[in-house]
């Protein structure tokens, strides 16, 4: 199945883990203010959408039968805007720039996983449901690229898994939408401002269903099981993965 890009072509999407000794619920409330904050500042008309991701224990124990670790207590933000420069007006804005510093206090920076992403759709039936998207449970998927593999020879064989997945008999009967976040450098220096590590490589993918059910009835399948453990075993998608199932809030 052919990937299309997402209707706005400027993303960035932040990956942001508690320290040690946070709890996720302490994270959270971090999060939720730092965002709610956000979301009142003017700076915020240059995006297209903005939105939170919380994790939750959902899918627990699927994570764990796929042979994946534990994630650690893990929050999502997602940025879309229209054109490069609502980005860059964004990203660079004194008020998010001084919002983003003051959060160190909580960790924001040392866990920080931030970098602008090339958005692929592979799956939209979003326009088939009156829920939107932020109503829906969503699984999240983060892979850390092998150092002994360059990024063309990673996403080759990720999209082969994926390919797999999406033409599942049970993957074609509740997936919503499934989109996956590519890094790239488009805006490396305007997130230099922001105080943040170098990004890992990483690639995020993200599964939409009506109901956790579903998402759990997908991870569970043996088919599923068996196409993620072959990815596993050869690509090492076990050392230093995050998955996780989630929450989102909508902010814009």
């Amino acid at each position: 199945m052919s990937a299309t890009p997402a209707k706005h072509r400027h993303a960035f999407i932040g990956i942001y883990t508690a320290p040690t000794g946070v709890s996720r619920n302490e994270f959270n409330g971090h999060m939720t203010k730092l965002m709610e904050g956000a979301a009142r500042l003017p700076a915020v008309k240059n995006l297209r959408d903005l939105n939170v991701i919380y994790q939750t224990d959902d899918l627990h124990e699927h994570v764990q039968q796929l042979g994946l670790p534990s994630p650690p207590a893990t929050a999502l933000v997602t940025h879309g805007a229209e054109t490069r420069d609502d980005m860059v007006k964004y990203l660079r804005d004194p008020s998010i720039v001084q919002l983003v510093h003051d959060s160190d206090h909580f960790g924001l920076q040392a866990g920080a996983c931030a970098f602008t992403a090339d958005l692929e759709v592979q799956v939209d039936k979003a326009a088939e449901s009156d829920k939107r998207d932020a109503t829906r449970p969503h699984g999240i998927l983060i892979f850390k690229v092998p150092d002994h593999l360059t990024d063309e020879t990673f996403h080759a064989k990720i999209n082969s898994m994926i390919e797999a997945l999406l033409a599942a008999d049970v993957t074609k009967k509740h997936l919503i939408k499934h989109s996956k976040w590519i890094q790239n450098d488009d805006f490396t220096d305007e997130i230099k401002v922001w105080n943040f590590p170098q990004a890992e490589r990483v690639v995020v993918l993200m599964l939409e269903c009506e109901t956790i059910e579903s998402l759990q009835e997908i991870l569970g399948h043996d088919h599923i099981k068996q196409v993620i453990g072959d990815a596993r075993d050869h690509l090492g998608l076990h050392i230093d993965s995050n998955c996780f199932a989630a929450d989102v809030v909508s902010l814009i």
